[in-house]
């Protein structure tokens, strides 16, 4: 990545672009990180065949605009002069190699090379869009040398990468989402709603809501707001055992957490059920008892107070989903101070580099203006609205029995691709409202037309393959079964393909702006290690790989809700 003191703050960098469904530039955006060194055991392995001469120019060509990019901007007007002639012809030489590589394989018969040939049309269309703004974003630069800060000619693609909103050119509808994901829901000219998010980074429960109350206005909201997170003070302990799927065992609690004990089962504690039921005495005095029984002198909290009672309610769920998060991100691999918001723009790309940018919504790095002004928190993400609802409310039209719901050949597919794909970037977070269905009702029956995953942030930790092979990790389902084998019985060919063809190199090239070494680390072994019990599975016959054509195939949609193990 790059070096924190040499980047440009992005408060200062004018955004160019506007948001835009078509990915192309999601899917290679060059990683302003180190060179990796390159693994040639694996590059040889039989998970990987060797490249061709001309794909050996295209990752020589782009490796050469990887480097380009982490070397400073000279500010002399002769070495300036070279240097953006290096960068030029770098980008020349990539177009060049992707054109002469797309020129020779013009008709690839099997999967695997339509796959790579996909890829470097990608590639081929991103340096394309890259070189032909490179001048313009350039010149945007030339006002920020004056302070004599050192630029990278990464700052450059951050410009030309970066999508903006202006406040004065779209509505601000209204604000969805827990406390935790709270989202700013915009509206363009053209009808189509987009969802922007402030950057985040994971937190204690504690820190968290200390910061989102910073600017309380009166002493006694501050005087309020100080004893709630007084009493809401715990430690949070990493475990070492990460198999259990149990949130409360990510924890040692003090205090309130006592009062949200969640019975097996549950899926929210009662107390804060009757909260939202209004249940107002007989909760206040439960916890008005369980205040007295804490023993705490310091603890300065009258629940008859009308102000007090009020900010207790408002605060309390957001505690509770807050804590709830990060049980789940520790169990995830990911600490606490890591950017969430990365790991959502970081899943869009991979699901584009896939082939599958529909398999979850668009999310790209976003910039929040007002007349031209960056607002308050307007350094963030924004997200493309989700197709269908929640998985959870089909679930309940169908009166909650599977019979009732039927999957179309494409939902099938979409389906087993995001358990794979979630497998693959560790995402632990994919419960029943984590992923959304497109569907039609028909004769009482709900034919599910299409699936969509949405709030990717609890994703790329550092867990390696073993801890999500053969136990169940939060919401990721196991991927062997008990004899070893892949659990999933149908698998997309095109995807597994698709693994099989990328390397560590280019993991570090599409991720390296975004993750830290390690995660990508992570994401190569659960890779390497998928591929293999796929392909002892494959063997065995008990797991499938399915051509887009063979997923009509009737013995396949007769067995498929039969034999899937896992987003059910």
């Amino acid at each position: 990545m790059l070096e924190k003191e040499k980047l440009l703050h992005k408060d200062q960098i004018p955004q160019m672009n506007v948001f835009t469904e078509d990915r192309v530039e999601n899917v290679y955006a060059y990683a302003m990180h180190q060179q990796s060194i390159e693994n040639k055991t694996l590059q040889e392995s039989k998970f990987h065949s060797k490249d061709s001469a001309q794909m050996q120019d295209v990752k020589a060509a782009m490796r050469t605009i990887t480097e380009l990019m982490q070397s400073t901007i000279p500010q002399e007007k002769e070495d300036f002069a070279a240097s953006y002639k290096l960068l030029t012809e770098g980008y020349a030489k990539l177009i060049t190699a992707c054109q002469t590589y797309l020129e020779g394989h013009p008709h690839p018969i099997t999967t695997a090379g339509k796959t790579r040939k996909r890829l470097v049309h990608g590639t081929l269309a991103m340096a394309q869009k890259e070189s032909a703004q490179l001048q313009n974003a350039t010149l945007q630069l030339k006002p920020h040398f004056q302070s004599g800060e050192p630029l990278l000619w990464g700052n450059v693609l951050g410009i030309i990468r970066g999508v903006s909103f202006d406040l004065k050119d779209h509505i601000e509808l209204d604000r969805e989402g827990a406390a935790i994901s709270e989202l700013k829901v915009l509206k363009t000219a053209d009808n189509k709603k987009y969802f922007y998010k402030a950057d985040e980074k994971l937190s204690t429960p504690r820190a968290a809501l200390a910061e989102e109350y910073k600017d309380l206005k009166t002493e006694k909201e501050k005087h309020i707001l100080e004893n709630l997170l007084l009493l809401m003070n715990y430690r949070v302990d990493r475990i070492k055992d990460r198999n259990s799927s149990q949130i409360d065992f990510e924890f040692h609690h003090a205090k309130i957490d006592d009062l949200l004990r969640l019975p097996e089962g549950m899926y929210k504690p009662p107390i804060l059920s009757e909260l939202q039921e209004n249940n107002t005495d007989r909760v206040r005095g439960e916890i008005k008892q369980f205040l007295r029984k804490l023993n705490m002198p310091e603890l300065e909290l009258d629940l008859d107070d009308k102000k007090t009672w009020e900010m207790f309610k408002e605060v309390l769920p957001k505690y509770w989903r807050l804590r709830s998060r990060l049980g789940v991100s520790l169990s995830a691999g990911i600490p606490l101070n890591q950017s969430l918001s990365q790991r959502n723009v970081a899943t869009s790309r991979m699901a584009a580099v896939f082939g599958m940018p529909s398999l979850v919504v668009a999310t790209n790095k976003a910039t929040l203006y007002e007349n031209g002004t960056q607002i308050k928190d307007g350094d963030g993400i924004v997200m493309s609205q989700a197709k269908g609802v929640p998985y959870y409310d089909v679930w309940l039209l169908a009166n909650r029995k599977r019979e009732n719901i039927i999957y179309t050949p494409e939902a099938m597919q979409q389906l087993s691709c995001l358990q794979l794909f979630d497998t693959l970037c560790g995402q632990c977070d994919r419960h029943w409202a984590n992923f959304y269905a497109d569907y039609k009702e028909e004769n009482g029956k709900y034919i599910i037309t299409g699936i969509q995953g949405i709030d990717n942030d609890l994703s790329f930790g550092d867990l390696q393959y073993k801890h999500i092979a053969s136990t169940v990790n939060m919401h990721l389902p196991a991927f062997e079964d008990d004899d070893g084998n892949c659990s999933m019985t149908f698998l997309d060919k095109n995807m597994v393909e698709t693994m099989r063809t990328l390397r560590k190199e280019d993991l570090d090239y599409y991720l390296g702006d975004l993750l830290e070494p390690e995660y990508i680390s992570a994401m190569w072994d659960r890779m390497e290690r998928i591929l293999w019990t796929i392909d002892i599975s494959v063997r065995k016959k008990s797991s499938l790989l399915l051509e887009k054509e063979q997923w009509k195939d009737d013995i396949v949609k007769s067995k498929f809700v039969q034999l899937h193990k896992g987003y059910f």
